[in-house]
């Protein structure tokens, strides 16, 4: 039963940190559309959810 672990471990900020980032990745939006998704007042905020894979 790991999987009952893993998902134990999962946080609120993860979950979002997980989204956010597969908005950025995956699905290609433009950071300040994602800026506007999340909520954050500034750009610098939204940019602590960006990966090395983005700048790639």
């Amino acid at each position: 039963m790991s999987w009952q672990k893993e998902w134990a471990e999962l946080s609120p900020y993860s979950l979002r940190h997980t989204r956010l980032s597969h908005l950025l990745l995956r699905d290609k939006w433009e950071i300040i559309r994602v800026r506007d998704f999340a909520g954050h007042a500034h750009l610098s905020t939204t940019e602590n959810y960006l990966h090395l894979g983005v700048l790639e």
